[in-house]
């Protein structure tokens, strides 16, 4: 199961995005997956007057888009500042921790749904659609347990849930979105509890939407590997698990090459702009290790 706090420091106002209605989602999903051709969907939020239509517009955040290669997605409709409420959709459905391996619980949650929310929760990404997925309740908890967020972290009672969109989101192990729950108890007048997902760093327009669906962020490649491929069904192929440096290791290596060919008498301003490059990304360009490299690179000129 995807196991998902924002700074409390000061930063930028978060922008709220309005309520999606729920029917409108599901049919907006329901066009989506009877196209064959690549397009794309804006958040749908029904609108009241022509200035709150407006206002609506420039708060979608987001796209649904198909993918190539990674079924359906969510990507970023405009540049996304890091804090902002990104998503938030009422939880489909929601199983308490007791229930999470019981396939006949699931069902039963699943069969209490509407008709239309029904077909859309079956439409779902299932990593072992064939063999004992064929009953009712194997294919409901096969796509249920791959879908679903950990709450225990939000929820005194713990458990689980599912999200229409929640579900369209792909993992990375190095994302650029966080999810968060707000129980049904302290969600405004809802009887279902409210799934949110902020940005956790600046986000280009364009960019896909990615959580990371491993909750144990400590453990191994050759672990994490095997994890996703077991309870998701797919081989993640994020920079994170590719073979080679990446982030502080990467521009130390940088550091380094252009350290040697400083001695050697040759031009090191490559190696330092690839530095310069890499400790942008990791730490910002105010970082005091970016603004000496910035100096370091004004001084050499060229």
């Amino acid at each position: 199961m995807p196991g998902k706090g924002i700074n409390n420091s000061k930063s930028p106002a978060i922008a709220v995005p309005e309520q999606p209605d729920l029917e409108s989602l599901i049919a907006a999903l329901e066009e989506l997956g009877a196209s064959k051709k690549k397009k794309t969907i804006s958040a749908a939020t029904p609108p009241v007057t022509e200035v709150e239509d407006r206002e609506i517009n420039r708060r979608q955040w987001y796209h649904v888009t198909q993918t190539n290669d990674r079924g359906i997605a969510l990507t970023a409709a405009r540049r996304i500042p890091a804090g902002t409420l990104i998503l938030f959709e009422p939880a489909l459905l929601r199983i308490p921790l007791s229930a999470e391996n019981d396939g006949t619980a699931i069902d039963s949650k699943v069969n209490a749904l509407s008709k239309p929310e029904r077909k859309k929760f079956m439409q779902l990404f299932n990593p072992k659609p064939g063999g004992n997925n064929n009953d009712s309740a194997s294919k409901a908890s096969g796509i249920y347990n791959s879908n679903c967020y950990n709450i225990n972290a939000f929820d005194d009672e713990g458990g689980s849930c599912v999200g229409l969109l929640s579900a369209r989101i792909n993992h990375s192990c190095l994302p650029n979105i966080v999810f968060s729950y707000v129980p049904a108890a302290q969600a405004n007048a809802l009887r279902r509890g409210m799934m949110q997902f902020h940005a956790i760093k600046n986000i280009s327009k364009g960019k896909e939407l990615v959580s990371n669906y491993e909750k144990s962020i400590f453990v191994g490649r050759k672990t994490r590997i095997e994890r996703l491929r077991r309870h998701y069904g797919f081989d993640c192929s994020c920079l994170l698990l590719k073979e080679g440096l990446i982030y502080t290791p990467l521009a130390n290596c940088y550091k380094s090459l252009a350290k040697w060919s400083s001695r050697m008498g040759q031009n090191a301003r490559p190696w330092l702009e690839k530095e310069h490059e890499v400790v942008i990304r990791c730490f910002g360009r105010d970082s005091p290790r970016a603004q000496l490299l910035a100096a370091q690179l004004s001084q050499k000129g060229g």
